[in-house]
């Protein structure tokens, strides 16, 4: 398996194993966009590709169920934060449900606040943190390379970059590990009562979880580069001289008429709407034609286009399962692993490569139909249906006893020549879109 890391800027080659994997996860005080799902879906498909593969996967996927935006989401509701928190999580997952991502090991920040708070501490007995009233803050000064994942400069940084401003801080780089605050839920600590820095949260939850070992891929959206990414980073640096993750691993961004899609443009769509009018493989297909590392344009057209794909891809299944029935044969049970498919996702999981050979099998599937020659080309379904498992998009199994005993009706009327009836029997079968 060959990845492309962000922090040496080639495709590294993966052999461990046993794989773990983070996804940061989302801030829960609203509903998530497109832009949101593509790094979850991205990740989806490796962990399914690395499993098809043998590999024992562990990935983790965090909750931040309590920040400032929660606490303005909640005043702005008249709710208390909690509820606020629970109810965009409950609603996130349901998503992930819907979408068909396998469940990764879901955990809430607010249900490690111990082990942060201790977290806190030993990076600030490392003197590596310092403190300003009841904040601490990590000294970026102190470490090595800063800014070595996001190949920023410490001058561009102070220049460019999105932190507010401290005066309070030795550097504008440095950034909170824990803050004093009075607004919203606070939890006690020897610094003070206040909350942990977003940075801490996934910084901690990827040392519990991994406890340095392993082969770790961090993933995300490529916006969380910098500075979240980078100061997840320097603390794991301050606390153990070595960089968090051994492979760095970034989607590109959604765009709207070329601008990122987010909230803060108000530019953004919903995934939960786009799940009322569009089946989930529509959805998830959207991701499968381009690089995960470029920017996708999307708008009504692409998820249109989408869907259309989807339709003839399962239009293919049915029709040959259908005429499986139809020929006395069985609808196999089990897929054939795709090779062609299986080696475009282990090269830095190519998309647009994986998804040429499903069209391939779906060319070879309908002429198989056309020309009558379905058992020779029943490996091309079985090759087929194990493509459409890593990517997540397996068509639902329409044919029961009810529907196959009508195949078999309309197979011996044809048989029989009995075209007028066999008519009739074939226009149900199209209506139950199995034909």
């Amino acid at each position: 398996m060959k990845l492309y890391d962000t922090l040496t800027r080639t495709n590294i080659n993966i052999e461990d194993e046993e794989i773990n994997i983070y996804v940061c996860g989302p801030t829960v005080y609203d509903h998530i966009h497109m832009g949101n799902l593509r790094p979850i879906v991205t990740f989806d498909v490796l962990r399914r590709l690395l499993e098809h593969s043998n590999k024992k996967v562990n990935f983790v996927h965090n909750i931040t169920d309590i920040d400032d935006k929660i606490v303005a989401q909640a005043t702005k509701l008249c709710l208390a934060e909690n509820d606020v928190a629970k109810q965009y999580t409950i609603a996130y997952l349901d998503i992930l449900n819907e979408l068909d991502i396998k469940m990764p090991k879901i955990v809430k920040v607010t249900e490690q606040m111990d082990g942060i708070i201790d977290y806190v501490k030993r990076i600030y007995e490392t003197g590596y943190a310092y403190k300003i009233e009841n904040d601490v803050y990590l000294n970026t000064s102190k470490i090595n390379n800063y800014g070595i994942l996001s190949k920023r400069k410490l001058d561009e940084q102070i220049a460019g970059h999105r932190i507010k401003s401290d005066e309070n801080k030795l550097s504008p780089n440095d950034f909170v590990l824990w803050k004093k605050t009075t607004t919203g839920i606070v939890w006690k600590s020897e610094f003070g009562d206040g909350r942990p820095g977003w940075h801490t949260e996934c910084s901690y939850i990827i040392d519990k979880e991994f406890q340095q070992k392993g082969f770790i891929i961090h993933g995300g959206g490529i916006d969380l580069l910098f500075p979240h990414h980078e100061n997840e980073n320097a603390q794991n640096i301050a606390l153990y001289n070595r960089n968090l993750a051994n492979c760095w691993v970034h989607v590109g961004h959604l765009l709207i008429e070329n601008e990122k899609m987010s909230k803060s443009l108000n530019n953004f769509i919903y995934v939960k709407h786009l799940i009322e009018s569009f089946n989930y493989r529509s959805i998830r297909w959207v991701f499968y034609n381009s690089s995960y590392t470029l920017p996708l344009n999307f708008d009504g057209n692409v998820i249109k286009s989408a869907q259309k794909d989807i339709e003839k891809i399962v239009n293919c299944i049915n029709r040959f399962r259908t005429y499986l029935i139809a020929n006395n044969q069985n609808i196999p049970s089990t897929s054939l692993t795709c090779d062609s498919f299986k080696e475009s996702l282990l090269d830095n999981l190519s998309f647009a490569n994986a998804t040429k050979t499903i069209w391939e099998h779906v060319k070879t599937i309908n002429e198989a139909i056309a020309h009558k020659k379905i058992e020779e080309n029943i490996w091309a379904y079985q090759k087929l249906m194990w493509c459409l498992e890593i990517y997540g998009i397996v068509p639902e199994m329409l044919h029961n006893d009810h529907i196959n005993e009508q195949i078999r009706n309309w197979a011996e009327l044809l048989a029989n020549k009995d075209y007028e009836n066999a008519d009739i029997i074939r226009n149900k079968l199209m209506n139950k879109k199995v034909l």
